[in-house]
């Protein structure tokens, strides 16, 4: 009853600082108009560039005219680390093929970790709702595609619709996966706790046993950096498994992480 209460809440807040931010950008756009008319432009050259201004749904238009801080805050609610599916997931701990590989860049300091996990499957929904358009509109995306590119978008179309049916199991036996890449780096300083060198984390991925018992091998993790807003899927539960680690991170992603 809670989380109901306070997701009513937030909405709530969101259609009156929707409608208020529409009249007053509504009755600035007003005055601004009146002013430009009033202006004289005979000395101004036409761009050189010709263009289409692009079309946006309404609600990025609504969503771009609220205040920072509203906007800053349902942007991360709506963005909030959620871990996608692996192979470990889908088909148990002993999976084949193995969501982790590990290449060493530098002989006992530093390493690439490279984890494979299922694509995102709300993304066709997501860039629906950007961009107006979806695989359903495989016909208007063709309209707009040079004639020497359609054989191409076509055939990319109907490979992305065969993979949207296809189940987990699928898509993992058929190395339909994305991947991140976490670099692992010994530091020059040990542990005073535990003696152990030092490790940092860069981009944490997702921790499973088997990374973790890597890792521990490795050292003790102190440092977990997380360089990019965007990539903090991984970034809470890392933390929850060194919670000694310090966390390096930008302040959005630290928003997007506690909301």
């Amino acid at each position: 009853m809670g989380d109901q209460a306070v997701k009513a809440g937030v909405a709530a807040t969101a259609a009156v600082a929707l409608t208020t931010a529409y009249l007053l950008l509504s009755h600035r756009r007003r005055n601004t108009d009146e002013d430009y008319s009033n202006k004289d432009h005979k000395n101004c050259s036409s761009f050189h560039v010709e263009y289409e201004h692009p079309q946006f749904p309404t609600a990025i238009k609504l969503i771009a005219m609220l205040p920072s801080s509203i906007r800053r805050y349902l942007l991360a609610r709506g963005s909030a680390p959620s871990p996608y599916r692996d192979a470990i997931d889908v088909l148990g701990v002993d999976s084949a093929p193995d969501p982790y590989d590990i290449v060493e860049l530098e002989r006992d300091k530093i390493w690439r970790v490279r984890y494979k996990f299922l694509r995102d499957p709300e993304i066709p929904k997501a860039t629906k709702m950007l961009f107006g358009k979806s695989f359903d509109d495989a016909d208007s995306v063709l309209a707009n595609v040079p004639p020497e590119l359609k054989d191409t978008v076509a055939n990319d179309i109907e490979m992305a619709r065969k993979e949207m049916d296809m189940s987990d199991e699928e898509l993992i036996e058929k190395g339909c996966v994305t991947s991140q890449d976490m670099l692992v780096a010994r530091l020059s300083t040990t542990d005073a706790r535990t003696a152990e060198d030092q490790l940092l984390l860069y981009n944490p991925c997702r921790m499973h046993p088997r990374i973790v018992e890597w890792l521990d091998s490795k050292g003790f993790v102190a440092y977990i950096v997380s360089g990019s807003s965007s990539h903090t899927n991984q970034l809470p539960q890392a933390s929850e498994v060194f919670p000694s680690a310090n966390i390096v991170c930008a302040e959005i992603a630290q928003t997007k992480c506690m909301v």
